[in-house]
C-alpha cells in the first residue's frame, strides 16, 4: 500500500532533510536524515532532477536531466527520485492552493549516455516505487530524444496500454517535434530553452542552490515569483 511504502522508505525524512531547526523524534532519525541529505545532495549533482516552471494547468514540471556522471549506489538513486516526486508534488500543491496535487514530468534524454546511466536494478527500484506511491500523481508525461531502444520499446508497448494511460505519455524526437508538443502544454514563459527555442527561462540550473536555499514547496523560478 502506499502508506506501507512511504513508512519503509521513510518520505517524512526525505521531505524535511534539506531543512533546518528540524527536531527529530530520536538520534537514529536524525542520523538517517543526515544520511538522506547527502546522498540526495551528492546525485543531484549527477542528475539534475528540479521542478522549474508550470504548465498551463498550473501543474508543476519536474524536469530530470539525463545523467552526467555514474552514480554511486542505487539508494542514493532511488532517494534522489523520491525527494524529486515529493517536491514536484508539494509545488503543485502550492500552485493549486491545496486543490491540485498532480504534475507533469520531463525526461530529456537529450544528453544520455548509457555509460552512466542507472542500473537495471536502480531503475527496476525506482519504477516499482513510482508505481506503488505516485500511480495517480502523473498527469502528463514527456519523454523528450529517447535513445532508439526507448523509442522502440514504446512503439511495442503502446498499443497495448489503455487509452487513458497512453494520453498520460508522449515520445518525441527533433526540434520541430519537440516544439509541436510541448507548446500544447506549456507556455514559452514556463518553458526552458531545451523545450521550446522561445522559452524565458534560464537553461542553466545550480543543483546545490536548489536544494539548499529553494524552500521545498517552491520551483527553482518561483522564489520571486508575485
Amino acid at each position: 500500500s502506499t502508506i506501507r511504502v512511504r513508512t519503509e522508505h521513510r518520505v517524512d525524512l526525505v521531505r524535511c532533510c534539506f531543512m533546518e531547526n528540524v527536531e527529530y523524534s530520536s538520534e537514529e532519525d536524525k542520523a538517517l536524515a543526515a544520511k538522506i541529505r547527502s546522498m540526495v545532495e551528492q546525485d543531484m549533482q549527477r542528475q539534475v532532477c528540479v521542478v522549474r516552471g508550470h504548465d498551463k494547468e498550473r501543474l508543476a514540471i519536474l524536469t530530470v536531466f539525463a545523467r552526467a556522471t555514474k552514480g554511486e549506489s542505487d539508494e542514493a538513486f532511488l532517494h534522489l527520485i523520491l525527494y524529486a516526486m515529493e517536491r514536484a508534488v508539494a509545488a503543485t500543491e502550492f500552485l493549486s492552493t491545496g486543490l491540485n496535487e498532480k504534475l507533469m514530468v520531463v525526461l530529456d534524454f537529450g544528453s544520455f549516455k548509457s555509460s552512466v546511466a542507472p542500473s537495471w536494478s536502480a531503475n527496476k527500484a525506482v519504477a516499482i516505487l513510482l508505481q506503488h506511491n505516485y500511480p495517480e500523481r502523473l498527469r502528463r508525461l514527456l519523454i523528450l530524444d529517447p535513445p532508439f531502444w526507448m523509442r522502440t520499446m514504446y512503439n511495442l508497448v503502446s498499443p497495448f496500454l489503455d487509452p487513458l494511460t497512453k494520453a498520460k505519455f508522449r515520445v518525441c524526437s527533433g526540434e520541430d517535434q519537440k516544439r509541436q508538443v510541448i507548446a500544447e502544454f506549456v507556455d514559452s514563459d514556463q518553458a526552458m530553452p531545451f523545450m521550446l527555442p522561445d522559452g524565458k527561462l534560464e537553461g542553466k540550473i545550480d543543483a546545490e542552490h536548489y536544494v539548499n536555499r529553494v524552500p521545498f514547496h517552491l520551483g527553482y523560478t518561483q522564489e520571486n515569483e508575485k
